[in-house]
């Protein structure tokens, strides 16, 4: 018998010689081998730990200093017997993740992402690459909602159907959503994530509480203060679901080729690239989309279609300080302040700032550090060009609680290189593909802001 560490320099001079195979078939038969000897040195591995925890002598912790073996000092704690136990090895959330993908969860985050800085150089696509891989965090995660491990096994499976390309690896996908994050309005502003396994998910609500600007009950059930013997009164108590279904997304990123050659830190450029492109889209959707292909937006179609609170600016065309001052009032106490942000485009920014009283004095300072009209609406201000522009009508403006707005994500993303002909010379083109969806799910945590009178 192997030991692990003979398991695994097995696997690596295989995996080495499928590098250097001569077609594609033996690169194909030889990466399968090496994952094959792979997974047998992380099973070796595994009952190497487990042997070495049950052997592990007991052992009696040292005597504190100024102590003896019939007198130990008055202060120290008792000599307890303990046995070391090697680190994760009795998570429920690590064994789980043995259980689904193979190995350790840092051993497989370090292969598939060593595997996927090779297809980006070179093409070299390996069967760790074929099926979505979530990070330890997220496993833990969809256990904590009361998903089987079957389930979560479920997307292996279904990842099969990639396009023929390979999906990115878990912290590197992590890495593009935390730079869009801090791209984008929405994401940034503290949108609810959702990660499924599925095509659709189903928001469930409470419904028949308080609406408007003052609402405090989400439900209609109320307490009443009563005596000793009294009995409660029937409560009206109704949910609804708001459907949310996951929709496709593709778009490419080309790179030249002496880049991918040459740059050490090729994926942190790679990220980069990948994370723009897809803030700038991603905002458009979460903010104005209308559903019919992807997320449904705020302001599907720039219109207030999900029937949310509005306030006017107070003038048919243009901003108005009173108006700004009224917008704040528009969702409930719990949702403003801290939590709360204010979407618009730079132009309204713009003329928001150019508001001033009649000692010719601006309300709005944004010579301060992060502004002035930040501190005057408690929240954050953020600009997004995929807002409508003032024009009478137009909604200009959201306000209040972004948890209001839910974004799904399906699996991690998904990268086919291309280098041909039609790439033109020099050139790598990867296109990127990733699953999601978004809608309001909480409307009363958000308003929006009409230019009207």
């Amino acid at each position: 018998m192997f030991t692990s560490k003979e398991l695994f320099a097995q696997a690596r001079a295989k995996a080495e010689e499928a590098l250097k195979a001569a077609t594609p078939e033996d690169m194909a038969r030889l990466s399968a081998e090496a994952d094959a000897l792979r997974k047998q040195a992380e099973a070796a591995k595994s009952a190497e730990a487990t042997i070495a925890a049950v052997n592990a002598p007991v052992q009696t912790a040292p005597l504190p200093v100024g102590g003896t073996a019939a007198a130990p000092a008055e202060d120290a704690a008792k000599s307890v017997p303990y046995i070391v136990i090697p680190q994760d090895l009795n998570d429920p959330a690590a064994k789980a993740y043995r259980d689904i993908y193979g190995g350790h969860p840092s051993e497989v985050m370090y292969d598939i992402r060593r595997d996927f800085l090779g297809y980006v150089r070179n093409g070299i696509l390996t069967p760790r690459l074929l099926h979505p891989t979530w990070d330890p965090a997220t496993v833990k995660s969809l256990l904590e909602w009361g998903l089987s491990i079957a389930e979560i096994k479920t997307t292996m499976v279904e990842g099969q159907d990639n396009l023929g390309g390979a999906w990115v690896a878990p912290d590197i996908a992590a890495e593009i959503l935390r730079q869009s994050a801090g791209l984008t309005a929405v994401l940034a502003g503290g949108a609810t994530i959702l990660d499924t396994v599925s095509n659709m998910v189903t928001w469930y609500k409470v419904t028949g509480g308080d609406t408007g600007a003052t609402a405090r009950y989400t439900s209609g059930l109320r307490g009443t203060w009563v005596g000793e013997t009294a009995s409660p009164g029937a409560q009206n108590f109704t949910t609804g679901d708001i459907m949310i279904p996951v929709h496709n997304y593709l778009y490419k990123v080309t790179l030249a080729t002496g880049l991918l050659e040459s740059v050490r830190n090729i994926l942190a450029v790679f990220t980069d690239e990948v994370a723009r492109t897809k803030a700038i889209d991603d905002d458009n959707e979460f903010l104005i989309g209308d559903g019919a292909k992807g997320p449904r937006g705020i302001l599907p179609s720039s219109a207030n279609a999900d029937g949310l609170a509005e306030v006017v600016t107070g003038h048919a065309t243009e901003m108005r300080i009173n108006g700004l001052r009224h917008l704040r009032r528009g969702v409930a106490a719990p949702y403003r302040g801290a939590r709360a942000s204010f979407i618009c485009e730079s132009a309204t920014g713009q003329a928001i700032e150019d508001l001033w009283d009649n000692s010719a004095r601006h309300y709005v300072d944004t010579t301060l550090e992060n502004g002035e009209f930040n501190k005057y609406l408690g929240g954050v201000y953020r600009e997004s060009e995929a807002m409508p522009s003032i024009g009478a009508g137009n909604y200009v403006g959201i306000y209040g609680d972004l948890s209001g707005y839910a974004i799904v994500r399906r699996g991690g993303l998904i990268v086919v290189r291309y280098q041909d002909s039609n790439t033109g010379p020099n050139t790598v083109q990867f296109h990127v593909w990733a699953r999601l969806g978004g809608r309001v799910i909480r409307p009363e945590r958000l308003c929006v802001h009409k230019v009207s009178a």
